[in-house]
């Protein structure tokens, strides 16, 4: 009895932990660029028929105001209900009629700390304010940031839209479960990478805007091109189950590395594979696509410590070694 105890604790453990490894942040801009939200555990992001982007989280995932936004209406459709609009929190702001200062309205169901404001005519919501998606269902976001210069001499506020409705689905766990590992159709291709100065082309897969490669084909150029500390040897570790890198050490060729892309679409299911660096775990997100795991570059590079950049106008990934991950060269 207690060993199917444990068994079953074990098993609730690594399914938690799966579905950390693959939720990501997204972070939404205002027209000039600037970070205004972060949206936490991220699994899916799409543009939707409207042009809008759409995120699937999972219930408890939170909204966080990363700069101040002068304003912002979040209204939820309930799941069993989508016709059914329950506005969560805006203020009442009319662009075509003066306002006075305490004419507002900040009653909201979020946590603590997220309220609007009003400070001589105009709203804003603070810089750390937060809410959490606790609710099966649809919640749409609008928000404005405000134009201090246009309104100068002006009795009325100036309120620039910063961004459109953006959706967050905040699905149930199973439907959750059925979207992150349901198949996408892919198509490979040939992209450049150049490893410390020496180039070469290997066969990638463009998934949701981040480069997917097979581990063995960056393990294998880094061993050829660069050396060093950072090169790194893939072996498989029976008692984990997973796959093991090993730094400072050469890979080991086992055939069929290097292949160029033939340009065919497949099919790519989110790999479930846990990875560990010199023995310890880390997040890398991986695809299977033709019975391979093709895993993320940035995320590779990041658990690597190597700085990547990509030049648009070579169309080319550059792996710096020798500099750290996030390091920027000056102009």
């Amino acid at each position: 009895m207690k060993r199917s105890i444990i068994i079953i604790t074990v098993i609730a453990i690594l399914l938690m932990s799966v579905g950390v490894a693959y939720a990501k942040d997204a972070v939404v801009k205002d027209n000039m660029g600037m970070d205004r939200l972060s949206i936490s555990g991220v699994v899916k992001e799409e543009i939707n028929s409207f042009g809008e982007n759409e995120y699937l989280v999972r219930p408890g995932e939170t909204i966080t105001v990363l700069n101040e936004i002068g304003f912002l209406q979040v209204s939820y459709c309930p799941e069993d209900k989508p016709e059914e609009i329950i506005v969560l929190s805006y203020d009442q702001y009319d662009r075509k009629a003066n306002m006075e200062p305490e004419v507002y309205y900040a009653e909201t169901d979020m946590e603590e700390g997220f309220e609007n404001y009003c400070d001589l005519g105009r709203s804003f919501v603070p810089k750390g304010s937060t809410f959490t998606l606790d609710k099966p269902g649809f919640y749409h976001i609008y928000g404005t940031i405000f134009d201090e210069a246009a309104a100068q001499g002006d009795e009325v506020p100036v309120l620039d839209e910063f961004f459109k409705n953006v959706i967050v689905s905040a699905d149930n766990a199973e439907h959750f479960e059925k979207e992150k590992y349901k198949p996408i159709s892919v198509t490979s291709k040939n992209q450049y990478v150049d490893f410390n100065n020496w180039p070469v082309t290997l066969e990638a897969y463009n998934i949701y805007d981040n480069n997917y490669f097979k581990l063995r084909d960056i393990a294998y150029w880094m061993t050829e091109a660069v050396g060093g500390e950072k090169r790194f040897e893939v072996t498989w570790d029976e008692s984990k189950n997973a796959i093991n890198l090993i730094t400072n050490k050469d890979y080991t060729v086992v055939g069929g590395e290097c292949k160029e892309s033939d340009g065919t679409a497949a099919d790519a299911v989110l790999s479930d594979s846990q990875v560990y660096l010199n023995g310890q775990p880390i997040d890398l997100t991986a695809y299977t696509i033709n019975g391979n795991n093709y895993f993320k570059l940035r995320d590779l590079c990041e658990a690597l410590d190597m700085m990547i950049e990509w030049n648009e106008k070579e169309q080319t990934i550059y792996l710096y070694c020798d500099w750290p991950y996030g390091h920027v060269f000056e102009d």
